[in-house]
């Protein structure tokens, strides 16, 4: 009964959202772009750590009646340099979790923008608009505490 009532408590907040207008001000959720395996190479291609010696320059250039002495310089040496591709997979999974949390947040953010807006909009009504307002939030209350037995595991 618990997913029944989300969902019949969901379609009558989208419906009270339509009938007040509360659509008029709201842009639809945005939803990033899903992540590539490329993308994950590339970023894990450009992660390099590299220790060496830079170049030094023991004495500058200089000129002497009109003749340029060249400069000594000591030339940079590299040790080593350590590349991370490797981390390319696990950069790609977490992508994707934070692709998930991202979306999730984008569509719930969207149902509490035409949920606010319906609620608003039923407040400003003159005479029936508090009481409205009361019932729109009780039954989403309802909604909530479904939620929170449908997670918790409450109940049949």
């Amino acid at each position: 009964m618990g997913t029944k009532l989300i969902v019949y408590v969901l379609f009558f907040d989208i419906f009270l959202a339509l009938m007040a207008g509360a659509y008029s001000g709201l842009s639809a959720p945005s939803i990033p772009a899903t992540p590539s395996y490329t993308s994950a190479v590339n970023l894990a291609s450009s992660i390099v750590w590299s220790a060496g010696i830079p170049s030094i320059t023991l004495v500058p250039s200089f000129s002497i009646l009109g003749t340029t002495v060249p400069s000594i310089t000591i030339p940079s040496i590299t040790f080593f340099s350590i590349s991370f591709s490797w981390l390319a997979p696990v950069i790609y999974v977490f992508d994707w979790i934070i692709w998930t949390f991202v979306t999730i947040a984008s569509v719930m953010g969207y149902l509490l923008s035409i949920f606010t807006g319906s609620v608003s909009l039923l407040a400003s009504v003159p005479v029936v608009g508090p009481f409205l307002t009361a019932f729109t939030l009780i039954i989403n209350f309802i909604l909530i505490w479904e939620l929170v037995k449908l997670i918790r595991g409450y109940g049949p």
